[in-house]
């Protein structure tokens, strides 16, 4: 067995230069956001051939299949840890109640409506968020956060327009 200098020598040689491991980074982000903001004219598009619910749960099914994997290596890494009942609950109360009800409530809102209003709820997400966490969370609301919501309403009454 190696010595723990030899296993960070290794891995240091193994690992990616980090202006390469920022590249990375910065494509993975511009991906996440454009999937993201392509959300509304997919909803529209996929409203031809499909009703709401079934595009609610189509990335559902896509994320589970291509997350299965994962799933299987943690669980040969560690098979210790074994799931409760009061895991399953709460992964149920987040998933169906937090994701899948916004999911479905904004693909049905898209599908009567517009994709640019749809967008438009959508970039109120994390303005909303802030919000909420400041007061049911009781989150200090600091000028910084202040700042940033104010740059959110901007940037959304600009983009409704």
């Amino acid at each position: 067995m190696a010595n723990p200098g030899e296993r960070l020598e290794v891995a240091a040689r193994t690992a990616a230069p980090p202006r390469t491991r920022a590249l990375w980074w910065l494509f993975l982000l511009v991906l996440t956001n454009l999937m993201w903001a392509a959300q509304g004219t997919a909803v529209k598009f996929l409203d031809r051939q499909l009703g709401p619910i079934a595009i609610t749960f189509l990335p559902f099914y896509v994320t589970t299949l291509l997350l299965i994997p994962l799933l299987v290596r943690a669980r040969r890494r560690n098979p210790a840890a074994a799931l409760t009942w009061r895991d399953w609950r709460a992964f149920a109360i987040a998933g169906v109640g937090g994701q899948v009800l916004a999911q479905l409530g904004m693909t049905w809102g898209i599908s009567r409506s517009l994709a640019s209003n749809g967008a438009i709820l959508n970039l109120l997400i994390p303005v909303i968020t802030a919000v909420l966490a400041s007061a049911l969370l009781r989150e200090r609301f600091t000028m910084l956060r202040g700042g940033c919501l104010v740059a959110g309403l901007i940037g959304v009454g600009l983009l409704s327009v």
